[in-house]
């Protein structure tokens, strides 16, 4: 590690990392050295259900470094650990780069080449010895489900009358996916989806003497889109067989809902929210298929 007084100058600091569903625990100041041992350590306990892997699954270790001068504190970098693989191996240990948490004020200074190094051990209560959170039964009949929301095409003509530029409609959209057939799964919230208004065509040319009229260029209708939005979904081997068992009878497995949300709220009521609002499902049977792993 590098102080900000100097390449070699020493360095007091400190480290804090926060866990899926736990508040940031921070170690003690360690003193003037480049080579801090921080020992900082926290136990959490989690209930394997599906909806606390999920958090586990999309929300990684964070950590933070400080440098402590006095009663000032500033950090210095930061780092995340994926913890998926804790559903099958017992332990983590990694040696993690930092990343700066600002550039240097002077380019010639020499770059952050700080890490830690972080250990992860799950064992299940009554059983002091590391374990996976998951058997390899339970891991082999589990899944993990990842679901991209691209975009809401042909919109009702109410939602886009007399709009002509994205920037001047009031409103965002958010799609809410649910699982009928996964007890105990919480919705999932797409948010800040966008109306996408395309440019007008350009217009035909004008038609020469004894030639055909150039046909007018098709309007591209407006669309909502979800720019980026990706959600991952833990399915455990209860969840897995309800959602077999309602693919093989055509039954739908997730359940939207788009509805409207103003840009700016305050002081501001839309009551017109539930009339500009859609609904629909979705049974993607074509999952059933031998090595078919993604639907539309």
């Amino acid at each position: 590690m590098c102080s900000s007084a100097g390449e070699d100058a020493p360095l007091s600091s400190s480290v804090s990392f926060t866990l899926p569903g736990s508040d940031p625990v921070e170690s003690e100041v360690i003193t003037e050295t480049l080579e801090p041992e921080f020992q900082l350590t926290k136990t959490v306990s989690l209930t394997a259900t599906d909806a606390a892997i999920t958090t586990l699954l999309v929300s990684p270790l964070a950590i933070s470094l400080f440098e402590v001068t006095g009663t000032d504190k500033a950090a210095i970098g930061s780092a995340s650990l994926d913890l998926s693989p804790l559903l099958e191996t017992a332990s983590i240990e990694q040696w993690l780069p930092l990343t700066p948490a600002s550039l240097p004020e002077d380019p010639t200074a020499p770059p952050l080449l700080a890490e830690v190094l972080i250990s992860i051990d799950a064992s299940s209560v009554g059983q002091p010895a590391p374990s996976a959170l998951l058997t390899e039964d339970d891991f082999e009949e589990s899944a993990v489900l990842e679901m991209t929301l691209a975009a809401m095409t042909q919109l009702p003509p109410r939602w886009t009358d007399g709009i002509t530029a994205e920037e001047a409609h009031p409103f965002t959209y958010t799609a809410t996916i649910s699982f009928p057939v996964l007890d105990g799964t919480p919705p999932v919230d797409f948010a800040t989806g966008r109306l996408v208004v395309p440019p007008p065509p350009e217009p035909a040319e004008p038609a020469e003497d004894g030639e055909d009229a150039t046909p007018l260029p098709e309007v591209e209708p407006m669309r909502i889109e979800w720019e980026g939005s990706v959600v991952r979904q833990f399915v455990g081997p209860v969840g897995m067989a309800a959602l077999r068992a309602a693919l093989e009878e055509g039954s739908p497995v997730a359940a939207f809902k788009v509805s409207r949300v103003l840009k700016n709220s305050e002081g501001t009521i839309d009551s017109n929210a539930a009339k500009y609002a859609a609904i629909a499902s979705a049974a993607p049977t074509a999952l059933l298929g031998t090595d078919v792993l993604t639907a539309e």
